[in-house]
Formats: C-alpha cells, structure tokens, sequence
C-alpha cells in the first residue's frame, strides 16, 4: 500500500512551479514545521508516511523542490532556499517563524535557509546532510547530468530532475552568513 499526499496548492518562484503541502492543526501552540526532501525525492516519497505522524499534533508543511523553469540551467542551493522561503511566506505569512527539517540535499538545503534567514528559522533539524561533497557524489551528480543533457527532450523527461542538481559546489555563498544560536 502507498500513501499519496496531495499537494495543497502551489508557490511560483523564479519561473518554477513548486508544489507544496500543509496539514495539522493551526493553533498547536508548536512552531509549524517545514520539511525539506533529498536528491531525486519529494514530499511522498521521503515523507509521505512521516507527515501525517507529525501533523496530528503540530502544522507541518513541505515542499517538492523544483529543477528551476530551464531544466538545462545551473541550480544553486540558494535557488532551492528561494523555493523554501517562498512556500514559508505564502503559507505561513512574511516573516512568520517556524521549524526547519531537512534530509539528504534538504538538509543543505534547511541549513543555508537557517544561515540566510535567522530570523524566522527558530529550530533546525538536520538529517544525513553533509558540509563537504565528496568525490563519490560529485561522480553520482555529474553522470546523472550528463544523461539528462545527452537525451533528446522527450528521452530527458524519464531521467529525475532532482536526480541532476548542479548544486554540489563548495563552499556555498551562505556558509559565511552560518550564526549558530547558543554556546560554541
């Protein structure tokens, strides 16, 4: 048996269309947690049985990241920021706090988000992220890439868009804007 969430609506950011979802109680008297999928995945796939756990006792809301309006163009993990905050704000309303989680490349993802906007990521929850990519993952994203600029337009659309984000540089413009709340 496979749960399928279904989408609550859908933010425009950058020319890209990003589905996201949102259920739970409103008025929980708990920060409404944001979650953030990894690499090749989506709300259903690395949350669909996970979120309505979460949403029976708080709001949670997720997104499905997108590859950006040209598949074929350079995707930064701060595009990806600009997608999570632009779900925050339209869900949420501007400058409202809440909770960040983050898996795989959403943990990248979370992270740089929690570093670029401090004011409104109040908790970070992390999981299996990484700071550095190491050869292997560089190796992984570069042959996946690669197969999806090779394919036809028609052939490309079988390969995961997620599965291709040029993302993996380091370091980051917003690992300089990190302020760790707490002692050090």
């Amino acid at each position: 048996m496979t749960l399928a969430l279904q989408a609550s609506g859908t933010v425009e950011i950058d020319g890209a269309s990003v589905p996201y979802y949102d259920a739970g109680p409103h008025q929980s008297g708990r920060l409404p947690l944001l979650l953030v999928h990894g690499t090749a995945g989506s709300t259903n796939s690395h949350f669909g049985y996970l979120f309505p756990m979460l949403a029976y006792r708080q709001r949670v809301i997720s997104l499905d990241l997108s590859p950006g309006a040209d598949p074929q163009a350079p995707l930064q993990v701060e595009d990806l920021v600009r997608q999570v905050m632009a779900v925050a704000e339209r869900v949420l309303g501007p400058g409202q706090p809440f909770a960040l989680a983050g898996y795989s490349l959403g943990a990248v993802v979370a992270a740089a988000t929690a570093g670029l906007h401090p004011g409104v990521v109040r908790q970070l929850v992390l999981v299996a992220g990484w700071i550095q990519t190491d050869t292997q993952q560089q190796l992984r994203s570069h042959v996946w890439h690669g197969l999806r600029q090779a394919l036809p337009p028609s052939a490309a659309a079988s390969v995961p868009a997620r599965a291709t984000y040029p993302c993996w540089r380091w370091p980051c413009s917003w690992h300089r804007s990190l302020s760790w709340r707490g002692t050090q």
